[in-house]
């Protein structure tokens, strides 16, 4: 049913500013951020968790405080507030992880394989898929919230400011009607995650974060930033270890890699400290596992995914950049597939505010390599739909059984290594032809990335 867009349907609460207002408004709101993360010093609490999902509803066009806000929207509110304090309260049973820390390939491509492969291979079947009606009109991604919403000095929040982007499709906007879910099977999830163009930014994560974690696995210079250790960093990310995609394995630090489009873009989200998270819950859930391991502490990675060019050694050397310091504090956000609702609960997603003083730029420098992350992508899509199911299989009971690697020892076996070596075997089994990175693989004309296989198969065989 169609719900009433009330919570900002006044006119004294909605501003639609022009390209000067924003730019002023983006001053102030960059300024009213700094001064706020500033005086918020202390840890985490109940009441500021409870401040940030009212400031989030309000960028997502609902005022639970409103006399227009509708009753089933204010209940919205009351449950996303139980879930976020539960979350961040918990006082059951600590979740423990029993995921093994792995070594990734030294080989930066092997890593992108065998962190793709462990993507796809997890006991999920079913996935959910968001649809945006606003991103489906205006033909680009704007799956997030439509307002800015700004704090004064005091905490008090200022009044919502309509981003440019929405400006004529204000009618569509009520976040429960704005957003529907569609269910997708495995197969069909991986080819839209892997392969669509509005999707290239998340396939970009798990690659930036696999060449993060190879580098700093097989760097020696690269320390943990928590207890100094060389050689303790290991791979744990994926499906089954959200937040702790490097974790150390003498301190039990944890780091979340993260790719954006630009180093210059990742300034200016640590000048305003507000950069989006993972689960809210799983964030806590993982301070409570190491909560008894007085040296673990939680960093946050950033890599820009535009290398750049420095003079090393008297020569011109291309290096991509990883940046990083200690998050001060995690707060929650309401995902999209909240107001769908397709299982019934609040999805909860976080804002991450670092400790600035600790953060240091250029942590890390990647020297540089040409590759084409979907030309990868397919590899890793092929091998484990196509050819390779019956080995995908073997792999993950073998690594159930604990026969992968425990890289507490750089020389011990690599399951990066057996997911090259399955790649090889796969292709050796078909007859299709590899692309070079200059004739990357043309994703955005195919209506089936199935039929497109097959069809490349059947040619070849005719030529022969």
């Amino acid at each position: 049913m169609s719900r009433g867009f009330k919570g900002l349907s006044c006119a004294d609460a909605l501003a639609v500013a022009s390209s000067d207002d924003m730019a002023n408004y983006q001053q102030d709101r960059n300024r009213a951020e700094r001064g706020i993360s500033e005086q918020w010093t202390q840890d985490t609490t109940k009441a500021n968790v409870e401040q940030a999902i009212e400031k989030n509803l309000l960028e997502w066009g609902l005022d639970p405080n409103s006399r227009h806000c509708p009753p089933q929207d204010r209940e919205f509110f009351e449950c996303a507030i139980r879930a976020a304090i539960n979350s961040f309260d918990w006082k059951g049973p600590i979740k423990v992880d029993d995921s093994v820390p792995q070594v990734l390939s030294v080989d930066k491509r092997d890593a992108i394989k065998h962190v793709l492969h462990n993507e796809i291979d997890n006991p999920k079947e079913t996935y959910y898929v968001v649809d945006d009606k606003v991103s489906e009109i205006r033909k680009q991604h704007l799956a997030f919230p439509p307002f800015w919403v700004n704090r004064e000095m005091d905490g008090s929040l200022k009044t919502p400011v309509l981003k440019q982007q929405f400006k004529n499709v204000q009618h569509l906007l009520n976040p429960f009607d704005r957003f529907t879910c569609t269910t997708r099977s495995k197969q069909e999830y991986f080819e839209r995650h892997f392969f669509d163009k509005d999707q290239e930014q998340a396939l970009a994560g798990h690659v930036y974060e696999a060449m993060v974690a190879s580098h700093a696995i097989h760097d020696e210079s690269v320390r943990c930033k928590s207890c100094g250790c060389s050689s303790s960093l290991r791979w744990m990310g994926g499906y089954a270890a959200p937040w702790k995609d490097l974790v150390c394995t003498s301190c039990k630090s944890t780091y979340e890699i993260k790719s954006k489009q630009s180093n210059i873009k990742i300034k200016r989200e640590i000048e305003r400290n507000s950069i989006g998270g993972g689960s809210f819950s799983v964030f806590y859930d993982l301070k409570r596992e190491v909560q008894d391991h007085t040296e673990a502490k939680h960093y946050l990675v950033l890599v820009g995914r535009d290398s750049e060019y420095e003079m090393k050694k008297g020569s011109l050397k291309k290096y991509w950049h990883v940046h990083a310091g200690e998050i001060h504090r995690v707060l929650p956000i309401i995902g999209k597939k909240s107001f769908a609702r397709p299982t019934g609960d609040i999805k909860l997603k976080s804002s991450i505010q670092v400790k600035k003083e600790t953060f240091q730029m250029d942590w890390i420098r990647i020297p540089y390599i040409k590759f084409d992350q979907k030309e990868i992508a397919e590899e890793v899509f092929r091998a484990y739909f196509f050819t390779g199911k019956e080995d995908s299989n073997l792999r993950s009971k073998s690594q159930q059984r604990g026969t992968y690697a425990d890289a507490s020892n750089l020389s011990g076996t690599n399951p990066a290594e057996g997911m090259a070596k399955v790649s090889r075997n796969s292709r050796a089994q078909t007859t299709t032809t590899r692309s070079t990175s200059d004739e990357a693989p043309s994703v955005k004309k195919m209506t089936s990335l199935e039929a497109r296989l097959k069809n490349q198969d059947s040619n070849k065989t005719a030529r022969r």
